[in-house]
Formats: structure tokens, C-alpha cells, sequence
């Protein structure tokens, strides 16, 4: 609805100046800080944090902190010496008129909606009243009362009972109006590419902290950066590069000995020849913070020639060009894009999968196991992997860590792990447990052969996919190939192709450093790295086919073969758990989705943290201080 000129210099003048020029008895009832962070602790800044029913609303600074106050007042009077007076509390309005007058008592939403009219007709003198709670649900309202041409604006925030009435003694008002809010109100904190979180507020006094999950979309602004070198090596540098979310090299000519960009800089050298221009165009996807302030830049360059930039904003199919630089001396310069945030941002979609701790699992033991001596240490409570009472031992001492999945390595249809899935499967009903897949890519003889593998992932997809137990992802079964790479991307990807015009689809995730096969892979499980999973994460900016894919950081406690005939005797010492400690520290901080402890019960490589003789439950412990704290982030 549009306001006329004058509601909307009321709503103005009621936002700006609350109840002043008023006689005001007010409860200073709203008094709210705390923190906005991302799930891995990162200060969120510019998200912004309202108190729904009262209105109110801040921004976070640098460190992720807010903080709302105000006041309520819910008591005002104004005289008018020559119509008479109005009295305004939490039971209604009262009128005490002089002299006959036309009165209009209309309500109206934040949104400047009218959702009641109280009153609208000409009054003699006398007193009267006019109840505005009556119909109207809890929240903040403005109150227009004009009698005889003259019209006040005032600030209402209303709580209904059950009984639709409200009665307030003059001597505890403020008491029961701060209880009265608390239980209806919402505090809500928001960010562009995190999940909005809401929180019910007990007490308007108080700290309130958020960690905000990542959005299902990640929303972004894109810049285009023409780049032209004509002399021998240059740079562009941005000042605000913590806004930057990724940069792609769109296209590039000439005879480039340096061509880079990243989320700090451009970078374009030659062998320098007068004349010759070497060139790429580079688009950057910011954040929408990005917008609020002056995007700087700064290039450098080598002694001879000139550089060309132009930048230009990417709204949709519309390239427009907002600043050139044609210069032979380094400079610095800024761009205004605020613009920008009358346009559409560019979304990309973001894995929305809850964050969860895995564990590689063997199936393969048998009682007579534990008697071979190429093995140093022995679990603290023999098992059979056939005996559903230790798997489901297994799985209580796993999500004692906080651990409630595992990836059981598995060799195929018919094979022993098979049976042994159908087990896991069915304990981990029982328990809110999950079973993925380790995919035994290789045979005795390198990786299977390619029919193998799509049969074997035909009917892993067809027979499993709809148990309740298994880890999936839209329905499809994930699961990790030991030495992804060993196969070839190509055959990999005629496979998976295969399996998608057939309905079969599985959710694989490559074991190795990406490159381009996020291409054809829906993730990563890999040893922790920070630009590995901000590459995995933000795999749909700036893409031509935006995708969502999934990071799982992997720790290994230690590694010692030495004893296992025909091995190279490779040997990685525990340090009494430093050695993991040291690596959950990494995964964590490489902000996975998942993180998976690599191995839960390998002994005969020593990469076990089931609990064990030697160590008992030390590693169960050390995953659990890391892991289930990460979850709750």
C-alpha cells in the first residue's frame, strides 16, 4: 500500500524520533548483544540481527558484534487547547473532547499496511474510549489519531493474552510489558550466504550469540576485468580482498610467461617486445558487503609500456563498463558499485548437508584375526565383523566422538563386505547411524575393469539407496573410490554417465586433489587443506553450471606397515596422539563438511582410533574434542 505524503511524514518522523515531544512514561525494556560467526568460529560482519516484534535492528561490526536497545513507552499524553485531550496507554486510548470534532483512529503495520480502523466520525464533547487491541496480533504497530485536521503519530507495541484484553496496573507496567514481549518475540540474525537463524528471546536483557550454517545459495556481485599488458610484468592488487569470494580467467591472448588471479591479485607478465600486448579477462565474484564501500585497487608495473584496465559490472546478460585506466605509471583507484544492490545477485548453490563426523571402516575381521603377528596392538574388546552386538558396540563408542557415521570399504556385489553392509545397515537403523561407502577401486591388478565397476555401482545404487541407514545425498548412495585417479578422468566420467542415463546415479567423491574433476565428481575426501575447501565449497561461483559439491577432510592418527610382508616399511609415529591432534587442528580448519577419521579399525597399518590395548579409548577421546564441538559450531 502507498502512503500519502502526509502518513508518510508521519511514519518518518515516528522512526526518527520515537515519542519525543511527547510526555513519555517509558520502560527501557530492550537491552540485547552479542556475536554473529560463521559454523568454524569466522566473525561475520555486516550481518544484521532484529528483535521482530520490537522493531529494532543492528548491523555487526569487524568481530561479529551487536547490539539492540531502545526504549518502549507505553504511556503518552497530548492536550490540544482547542480540541481537547487523548490519553494513550496499554489499555486503549481515552478522548476527552471540548468541543465537537471529527476523529479518525486508524492502525497501521510496519509496512505502512492499514489493517484497522478504530474510529471515524465526528464526536461531541465528553469522554470517550477506544480499545485498539481487539482483532490484532502481537506485534509493533503505529497508531494515527487525528481529531479536527490535526494528526499524531505514535509507536505501539502490542502483546495480546488469550483473552484478547489487556489490563496493566500503573506501578508494575514496565515489569509485566518486558515479560509480556519476551514471550512473543523473535530475535532473527541473517547474513548473504548463511542460513538465518532464529532465536526465541527470554528476556529483553541479555547476550544472544549466532552461528549461522552456510545457505543453501551463496548470493554474490561480478565483476569483469579486462586486463592489457603492453609492458613487461604488472599487477592488480586488491585492497579488499577478503570480499573477493573467487576469480575465474575468463579468456586469454598473446604470449603471457605469467598469467594469474586470485582472491588478492591479478597478475599478467611478458617478455617485453614494444608492441606487443599480451591480455586475459578475469571475472570476480564479491561478496555483497563488497557493495557498501569504495572497491580500491592498486597496479604495479614494470618500467616500460602501458596497462589497460576496464572494469565492468555483470548483471544477468548485461555487461556494462563503470571505469578505464589507460596508464604508464603504477596508480590506485577506486570503483562505487553500490549501484549494484538495485540489480539481481548472482546465486550459487551450496551443499546443504548437515555437518556430521565419519570414520573409514573394515569389515574383514574374524576371531582368528587377532592372532597374526604381523599385528602391534590388538582392540581392547576382541570382535567377529559378522557379530551384530560389536557392530553395535563399534557404534556407540564412534558416536561417543561425535562420529555417527562410517565409509565401510566395500569389494562389490556378492562379496563378503556386501554381506557385511547388509549388517552395518541394519544396526545403524537402530542407532541413528550412517553407512557409506569406500569403493575398493583397485584389484590385484590395478583398477577393475570399467564394466566391473559400473555393474558394481548399478547394484549398489538400485539395492541400497532407499535404506533409511544409508548416507546419501538426494537419494544417492555416496560413495569414495580408493585412488580415484588410478582409473582416468575420462573413463570415470563415460561411467558416471552410464549410471545417469540409466537412473542409477551414486554420489561419488574423488580421493585426491581435484583439479578439474569437480567436474565430473560431487566432491572431495582428502587430507585437509584450506584452498581445497574453499575450492570445493564455492565450486558453483562464477561456474557455467553452477553445482553444489561436498568436502570431507580426512586425519590419520598414524601409519606403521612395518611388520606387513612386501611393504616399503613406511612408518609415521603417534606421538601419543599429537600427530592427530595436529591434523584435526588442519581439518577443522579447512572448513569441511564432513570430517572423517582415517581409520577407525585398519591394524594392520596402525591407522586404527577404535579403542586398543596400547592406547585404550585415547584417540576416541581426542576425536571427540575436536569433532563434536566442530558439529555444534
Amino acid at each position: 500500500m502507498l502512503l500519502n505524503k502526509g502518513l508518510r511524514r508521519y511514519f518518518m518522523v515516528a522512526f526518527a524520533l520515537g515519542m519525543s515531544g511527547f510526555s513519555a512514561f517509558a520502560a527501557d525494556v530492550v537491552a540485547i548483544n552479542g556475536t554473529v560467526k560463521t559454523q568454524d568460529a569466522k566473525a561475520i560482519s555486516n550481518a544484521t540481527v532484529r528483535l521482530l516484534k520490537a522493531n529494532l535492528s543492528a548491523a555487526t561490526d569487524a568481530l561479529g558484534s551487536y547490539s539492540l536497545s531502545g526504549n518502549i513507552a507505553v504511556r503518552i499524553q497530548k492536550d490540544n487547547p482547542q480540541f481537547g485531550s487523548f490519553t494513550f496507554d496499554m489499555r486503549g486510548i481515552t478522548l476527552h473532547m471540548k468541543t465537537d470534532s471529527p476523529v479518525r483512529i486508524r492502525v497501521f503495520d510496519t509496512q505502512g499496511k492499514q489493517v484497522a480502523v478504530l474510529l471515524d466520525k465526528q464526536l461531541g464533547a465528553g469522554g470517550y474510549s477506544v480499545n485498539p487491541f481487539i482483532g490484532l496480533s502481537s506485534g509493533l504497530y503505529f497508531v494515527s489519531v487525528r481529531i479536527a485536521g490535526e494528526e499524531t503519530m505514535l509507536r505501539m507495541p502490542l502483546v495480546n493474552n488469550r483473552t484478547n484484553t489487556m489490563v496493566y496496573k500503573r506501578t508494575d507496567f514496565g515489569t509485566t510489558l518486558q515479560k509480556s514481549l519476551a514471550v512473543a518475540d523473535t530475535l532473527v540474525a541473517s547474513a548473504t550466504g548463511y542460513t538465518t537463524v532464529q532465536q526465541a528471546v527470554s528476556s529483553y536483557t541479555g547476550n544472544y550469540d549466532f552461528m549461522l550454517a552456510p545457505d543453501s545459495a551463496l548470493r554474490y556481485y561480478r565483476l569483469r576485468i579486462e586486463y592489457l599488458n603492453a609492458s613487461d610484468w604488472s599487477s592488480l592488487t586488491f585492497a579488499d580482498s577478503v570480499k573477493i569470494i573467487k576469480t575465474r580467467i575468463m579468456s586469454s591472448a598473446g604470449k603471457p610467461v605469467i598469467i594469474g588471479a586470485n582472491t588478492n591479485q591479478l597478475s599478467l607478465n611478458q617478455n617485453f617486445v614494444a608492441g606487443d600486448t599480451t591480455r586475459m579477462t578475469v571475472d570476480c565474484a564479491l561478496l555483497p558487503s563488497a557493495l557498501d564501500t569504495l572497491f580500491t585497487m592498486k597496479m604495479q608495473k614494470g618500467v616500460a609500456g602501458r596497462i589497460i584496465l576496464r572494469v565492468y559490472t555483470v548483471v544477468g546478460t548485461t555487461v556494462q563498463l563503470i571505469k578505464e585506466v589507460n596508464e604508464s605509471q603504477p596508480t590506485t583507484f577506486s570503483i562505487d558499485l553500490s549501484s549494484l544492490k538495485a540489480t539481481a545477485a548472482w546465486q550459487a548453490p551450496m551443499a546443504s548437508v548437515a555437518k556430521m563426523g565419519l570414520a573409514l571402516y573394515y569389515p574383514w575381521y574374524y576371531m582368528g584375526s587377532w592372532t597374526s603377528n604381523e599385528l602391534i596392538d590388538h582392540p581392547a574388546t576382541l570382535y567377529d565383523s559378522g557379530d551384530t552386538l560389536a557392530i553395535a558396540r563399534q557404534m556407540d563408542q564412534a558416536k561417543s566422538a561425535g562420529i555417527t557415521g562410517f565409509l565401510e570399504s566395500w569389494a562389490g556385489p556378492g562379496s563378503d563386505s556386501d554381506n557385511k553392509l547388509k549388517l552395518l545397515l541394519k544396526v545403524a537403523q537402530q542407532k541413528d547411524f550412517k553407512i557409506g561407502i569406500f569403493f575398493e577401486l583397485l584389484g590385484d591388478n590395478g583398477p577393475r575393469d570399467t564394466n566391473v565397476i559400473y555393474d558394481w555401482f548399478s547394484y549398489l545404487v538400485a539395492t541400497y539407496r532407499d535404506n533409511p541407514a544409508m548416507l546419501t545425498v538426494h537419494r544417492k548412495p555416496i560413495a569414495v573410490p580408493f585412488c580415484t585417479q588410478f582409473l582416468g578422468f575420462g573413463k570415470w566420467k563415460r561411467i558416471l554417465q552410464r549410471l545417469h542415463a540409466a537412473g542409477l546415479d551414486p554420489a561419488v567423491l574423488s580421493d585426491s586433489d581435484p583439479g578439474d574433476s569437480l567436474n565430473i565428481f560431487e566432491g572431495v575426501a582428502s587430507s585437509p587443506s584450506s584452498s581445497l575447501g574453499r575450492a570445493v565449497r564455492y565450486y558453483g561461483v562464477l561456474a557455467d553450471s553452477p553445482a553444489a559439491k561436498i568436502y570431507i577432510a580426512t586425519a590419520m592418527p598414524g601409519f606403521d606397515e612395518r611388520l606387513v610382508p612386501g611393504r616399503t616399511g613406511r612408518y609415521e609415529d603417534r606421538q601419543n596422539g599429537q600427530l592427530f591432534r595436529t591434523r584435526l587442528d588442519a581439518v577443522v580448519n579447512s572448513n569441511p563438511h564432513w570430517i572423517e577419521a582415517y581409520t577407525w579399525n585398519e591394524w594392520w597399518e596402525n591407522t586404527y582410533i577404535e579403542p586398543s590395548v596400547n592406547y585404550g579409548d585415547l584417540y576416541l577421546q581426542i576425536a571427540g574434542q575436536y569433532i563434536k564441538p566442530w558439529e555444534i559450531r
